[in-house]
């Protein structure tokens, strides 16, 4: 079925009990159920607009480590992000990690997206993780190389001497 928009004069069609679509010029904007025309989130739109002039980054797919469900963020070429890096993104008002499932040539974008399409926080550094933690163990075994366990324990103890309760 299709009607008018008496107020801007597009036309949308209701495809019946699934999506509606709205065409404005040549482009057709896949909206929520029972949406109308008045109610396209013209804030995604805007972000869509200034998203087509920056430069520098590109688009990646990446899925929640609890499901098999893509979703496709920004990210600066700089991250050198590639599959199966691990990445922070903002998700319903916090950060989660994702694992990147896939990594555009440049940026693809689809207009008909009905929200923005979010910018990568940052690209997990695991080798620096490991080092840090490789690290901590040598030192402990060093430590623990130069004292006995009553002597260790004594200092872990503020000088005073371990005792066995």
């Amino acid at each position: 079925m299709a009607a008018e928009d008496v107020d801007s004069g597009h036309m949308y069609s209701d495809d019946g009990p699934g999506d509606r679509y709205f065409t404005c010029d040549t482009h057709l904007l896949s909206l929520k159920h029972r949406s109308t025309p008045k109610e396209i989130n013209m804030s995604a739109h805007a972000h869509y607009l200034i998203t087509l002039l920056q430069e520098g980054y590109t688009t990646i797919q990446a899925q929640f480590l609890t499901s098999t469900k893509e979703y496709t963020y920004k990210a600066p070429l700089d991250m050198n992000i590639g599959v199966n890096d691990m990445v922070i993104v903002p998700a319903n008002g916090d950060f989660k990690m994702v694992q990147v499932s896939g990594v555009d040539a440049g940026p693809a974008l689809d207009i008909r997206t009905p929200y923005a399409i979010r910018w990568v926080v940052c690209k997990v550094d695991f080798d620096r993780y490991e080092q840090q933690v490789k690290a901590e163990e040598d030192a402990v075994a060093w430590l623990t190389s130069i004292f006995n366990g009553t002597e260790l324990k004594a200092i872990l103890n503020g000088g005073q001497p371990a005792s066995d309760d």
